[in-house]
């Protein structure tokens, strides 16, 4: 027990009481809920991979189909953030739409991977002005060209698609 103690000394609260609830408890569906409120809080912090690893540990100590899907649905979360990145929005798009074909009963993931598209949609209306003002427009204007291909059927995303596309007719005319 000594060797446990000193071992965790160095973790926060939160991952001591895991390890407590672990020995404690005994009860699988017990370490699964706290692992899952765990990952919520992961996931509202933006530490996907956190939260993906302990999606994953609920969905190995209960067998709820819940957790197994939320932590599928972390696994694509982690691969859009990736993408998002890289500048990949193709790839990080259909990651999205991937992740949307994932039923759960939480949202929390859906949730954080709308932000990150919209944020990401943000981005490049601020990189489209920019273009449009420097004058080289034309890779901007393929990449709007692809989101409305992508995106151009998704209401909750209208607003935004709506203003890239005004940006992309700009830029194609070359005024702002």
């Amino acid at each position: 027990m000594l060797l446990l103690l000193r071992a965790v000394r160095g973790m926060k609260c939160r991952g001591i009481l895991l390890v407590l609830l672990m020995l404690l408890s005994g009860c699988g569906n017990v370490l699964a809920s706290q692992a899952v409120v765990e990952a919520e809080i992961a996931i509202n912090e933006h530490r996907y991979e956190r939260a993906s690893a302990l999606f994953h540990l609920a969905s190995i100590e209960s067998s709820s189909r819940e957790h197994e899907a939320l932590y599928q649905q972390s696994i694509h979360l982690m691969a859009m953030e990736h993408y998002t990145k890289a500048r990949e929005v193709d790839k990080m798009l259909l990651t999205w739409t991937e992740l949307n074909l994932i039923s759960t009963e939480s949202n929390i993931i859906k949730e954080a991977a709308i932000n990150m598209v919209r944020q990401k949609l943000k981005n490049l209306e601020i990189e489209a002005v920019e273009k449009l003002e420097e004058g080289n427009p034309n890779q901007i204007i393929t990449l709007i060209r692809l989101i409305e291909d992508r995106m151009g059927t998704f209401q909750m995303f209208e607003k935004e698609i709506q203003v890239l596309n005004n940006l992309r007719r700009q830029l194609e005319g070359g005024q702002i």
